[in-house]
């Protein structure tokens, strides 16, 4: 029997740029990466498949550690690009798949859901297909733009990265 992968689709070279930038100050680093996970150029209105731009985002975590790639993510989130349409969090956190679907399309792609608790707080559910590093650092950074004395944190029921299904981040504000 063929197992089939858990993801199928694409990924916005803008994204794996993002990672890149990261690694400027270590161009070998980046150069050895990229080899190994097979991408030659980075375009950043390319569409790459899925599974090679996660060899690349993982290639990156493994090199540079999650803090850094957090660190990539916060800035994505907090870009104009990532800026929601509304002025309430509220609404931000409804945007946050269609803003996953911007930048990674396909029939297996993952995605972002919510479910509001008290009327300041969120859990969203994340089984996307790129890093849960980076996925909480767009969350934070894109949470941070409207409320910047939010609090987003990993809930302790598993995370992607590790085996689970989904990463869940609980948003306060």
């Amino acid at each position: 029997m063929v197992e089939t992968p858990r993801y199928e689709g694409q990924c916005l070279g803008a994204v794996l740029l993002a990672l890149a930038q990261a690694l400027l100050p270590f161009k070998q680093t980046l150069q050895r990466i990229r080899q190994r996970s097979g991408l030659s150029q980075l375009e950043p209105q390319t569409w790459y498949e899925i599974n090679l731009a996660r060899r690349f985002c993982y290639g990156v975590l493994a090199e540079i550690g999650e803090r850094t790639v957090f660190q990539a993510g916060f800035s994505m989130g907090g870009s104009a690009q990532w800026q929601t349409r509304g002025a309430q969090l509220s609404a931000l956190l409804l945007e946050l798949d269609a803003s996953y679907q911007d930048l990674v399309r396909g029939p297996r792609r993952g995605g972002m859901t919510v479910e509001f608790g008290d009327p300041r707080c969120a859990s969203v559910y994340c089984d996307a297909a790129l890093p849960c590093a980076l996925m909480q650092g767009i969350l934070q950074g894109k949470v941070k733009k409207l409320a910047p004395t939010s609090l987003v944190e990993h809930a302790d029921d598993g995370c992607r990265d590790k085996g689970a299904d989904a990463c869940t981040y609980l948003v306060n504000w």
